[in-house]
């Protein structure tokens, strides 16, 4: 993964949060185990904004990712504005970064940065900054260890905020990737009715278990969606409510529409090789549509680990198993365990 920073930022030096400590000790995650990462967060004020007057609600979100300890590590997280139609970027303001680093109990300040305006920096990880974003790179001294690490970004202007995660794993770990929309709700279009209800959109039976047991073994979930970035909390929300394992949530570039067809099939299968190429390895896909099918196909994931959930169409797009009944997916609940 390499990045380039060529924008309008700016980082003080780390500091600890006198009201919450200091931690800077990492310990090695145990495998198989999926943190809470739950601490209440900082309490700030607001300092107002230096030269903008956003209007509407706040829009922000961060990008997960998965990393290994070799890799730059990156906290990237876009800031916005608007209503549900029309948003702004927010350009040139104060945004103080928090760390909750091994998901312990005591905060960080990491310091600060600034929001860019559109152009100002550059990356090779498919976000393009139309305005508004963070790049912030962590300093040698302060990478993280291996570990999930929960990211806490918050606009010093109003104090609104967002959350990522980042978690560092050994090389070559493997993975397993899963659709979000029709393959753990219990249709494509759920969570739409749901979101309009403010309601958690209902699992299918037996994906949670499922997928707690692969954890448990040391697989690491990807749960990749076509969905709007701007869902990525929502996203996130359905994952706790439901008891899935936390694992990296990757949402489309899009913070507006969701993409489908090949356009959606080119994002996740970008996504998965962009893993692959990294060193890292899956062993399973869940999906349930032509957009998974096709993306798993081209991405290369292995035939006898690709589950369709209702969609026997699947062959159109070479191998795999088409299921109804998570719980009758005896293969993927005898895999290998990793751990041993």
């Amino acid at each position: 993964m390499r990045f380039r920073h060529i924008g309008f930022l700016a980082f003080t030096s780390f500091m600890s949060l006198s009201a919450v400590g200091f931690s800077q000790a990492g310990t090695t995650p145990a495998c198989g185990v999926s943190l809470a990462c739950n601490a209440d967060a900082p309490v700030g004020e607001s300092t107002g904004f230096f030269s903008s007057t956003p209007q509407g609600s706040a829009y922000h979100y961060g990008r997960d990712f998965f990393l290994t300890e070799s890799e730059d590590q990156w906290v990237i997280a876009r800031f916005q504005y608007g209503n549900v139609v029309n948003r702004q970027p927010l350009v040139h303001e104060e945004v103080q970064i928090q760390l909750l680093r091994d998901c312990g109990s005591t905060w960080e300040n990491l310091g600060r940065a600034f929001t860019s305006a559109p152009g100002e920096n550059t990356e090779d990880m498919g976000t393009d900054d139309n305005g508004g974003w963070v790049f912030f790179k962590m300093p040698e001294s302060q990478k993280f260890g291996l570990g999930r690490h929960r990211i806490r970004l918050v606009v010093s202007g109003d104090q609104s905020a967002t959350e990522l995660f980042l978690e560092v794993l050994p090389a070559h770990s493997t993975l397993f990737v899963s659709d979000v929309d029709g393959t753990l709700t219990t249709g494509e279009y759920i969570d739409t009715v749901a979101g309009a209800l403010h309601q958690v959109a209902p699992a299918n039976p037996g994906a949670a278990a499922l997928f707690r047991s692969l954890v448990a073994k040391g697989y690491h979930p990807l749960y990749l969606t076509a969905r709007a970035s701007n869902l990525t909390q929502r996203t996130r929300d359905f994952i706790s409510t439901k008891k899935f394992p936390a694992g990296v949530i990757d949402t489309n570039p899009n913070s507006l529409l969701p993409i489908a067809g090949i356009f959606g099939i080119s994002f996740k299968a970008g996504v998965i090789q962009s893993y692959i190429d990294r060193g890292f390895r899956f062993a399973y896909g869940f999906g349930n549509t032509s957009v998974d099918a096709g993306a798993f196909a081209k991405a290369q994931l292995p035939d006898d680990g690709k589950y369709f959930f209702n969609y026997p169409k699947y062959t159109d797009y070479g191998t795999g198993t088409s299921f109804t009944d998570y719980t009758e997916l005896t293969e993927v609940q005898n895999a290998p365990n990793l751990c041993q």
